[in-house]
């Protein structure tokens, strides 16, 4: 039988009697869901890292190549070319050391492609004053590398109103730069493989995050199952005689 008030929901089986408040079995509800829904998206982020780094594990294998006119993410490519520029990527650490990325402008010589830049992360600096480079930079490089696209990152404001924009950059945006200088840049970022001065080599390798993903979803899916748990273990009672059964009623 199932007894629905204005603040309480009552339900009895037998000797067995579930009582809630609305407001309690809502609440309950909805936690218990966002956790599952939670559980879900992590595995399915850990589903994605893991196909991510099987590509790239994959395509690591293959021989360099020229660039396409569609860059395929964490294709191995190589590439020869003037400087035209460079800029420094910041909040880049490795080994626990705050630094910066040095990312150079590069001119395609070749007409089959229509694009006048590519952009190449050649290494990593710490930080220094000024914006300063660590090493000289040559005027012409040609090296190997391997090609991601960059994301969209979160922006506190808007990169124009950065005094030191574009000489430092808190995320690759080539449409902005694209814009800035009125060239037409390669979609894809090219990480050298080839060292260049005495710069460190950038990090284009990443560690496969499959089993951190999957465990936050085993604590999501834990937790969501604990609130239930510890839901049915207050809301549910065993009535012990008939008159007992009646007062519940």
């Amino acid at each position: 039988m199932v007894c629905l008030t204005h603040y309480n929901l009552r339900l009895r089986v037998g000797q067995y009697q579930f009582s809630s408040g609305i407001y309690f079995f809502v609440f309950t509800s909805s936690s218990v869901i966002l956790c599952l829904l939670l559980s879900v998206w992590q595995w399915q982020r850990g589903v994605a890292a893991n196909e991510r780094y099987l590509l790239q594990q994959e395509k690591n294998q293959y021989a360099a190549v020229p660039l396409s006119n569609h860059p395929d993410e964490y294709q191995k490519v190589k590439l020869k070319g003037d400087i035209e520029a460079h800029y420094l990527l910041d909040n880049r650490s490795k080994e626990r050391r705050p630094g910066r990325e040095v990312l150079v402008d590069v001119k395609l010589a070749a007409e089959s492609l229509p694009y006048d830049r590519v952009l190449v992360n050649i290494g990593w600096q710490p930080l220094t004053v000024d914006l300063e480079l660590t090493h000289t930079l040559p005027e012409f490089i040609a090296v190997e590398g391997m090609t991601k696209i960059p994301r969209e990152g979160f922006m506190l404001q808007d990169p124009l109103l950065d005094p030191f924009w574009p000489s430092l950059l808190q995320h690759i945006d080539l449409d902005l730069l694209s814009d800035h200088w009125g060239q037409a840049y390669y979609p894809a970022v090219i990480y050298s493989l080839t060292p260049i001065s005495g710069w460190s080599l950038p990090e284009v390798h990443f560690k496969n995050k499959y089993h951190m993903h999957l465990g936050y979803a085993m604590q999501w899916a834990l937790i969501g199952i604990a609130c239930l748990l510890l839901f049915m273990k207050i809301s549910i009672s065993k009535v012990e005689d008939e008159s007992q059964q009646e007062l519940a009623a």
